[in-house]
């Protein structure tokens, strides 16, 4: 049984740091060259400052998700802005049909409702 729980506190830890990884990663390319993501905005113009202002407010909530994830502030809480986040995404990216993109963007959506619904902290929390 206390086998159990510590792979199940494991578990959750791994499954936190790799999606603060995702979101750190994705955060921080938007932050560095948010022209590159533009086209990703929808309905707005990709050539237009809104897009660029709306890619850099995006970058730095997923910047701020992936320093509580790691940091193991609120793990369920950033677990579950970050699904929402991402069910916008999968959502606007499915609009136009199924690309690995898509696919790969539903599994860090799955990722993020894992760490969502946990009821493990997991190891390394505050």
């Amino acid at each position: 049984m206390a086998d159990d729980r510590t792979q199940a506190t494991w578990a959750a830890t791994v499954t936190r740091l790799l999606l603060g990884l995702v979101f750190a990663w994705f955060g921080y390319h938007e932050l560095v060259n948010p022209r590159l993501w533009t086209g990703y905005v929808p309905v707005i113009p990709a050539t237009s400052t809104a897009a660029v202002v709306l890619v850099l407010a995006h970058g730095v909530v997923l910047f701020l998700l992936a320093v509580a994830l790691v940091a193991g502030i609120a793990p369920r809480a950033a677990g579950a802005i970050g699904a929402l986040l991402m069910v916008e995404i999968v959502v606007s990216l499915a609009v136009s049909g199924l690309n690995d993109i898509v696919v790969r963007d539903a599994g860090v959506l799955g990722l993020a409702v894992a760490v969502a619904v946990s009821r493990s902290r997991g190891a390394l929390t505050r």
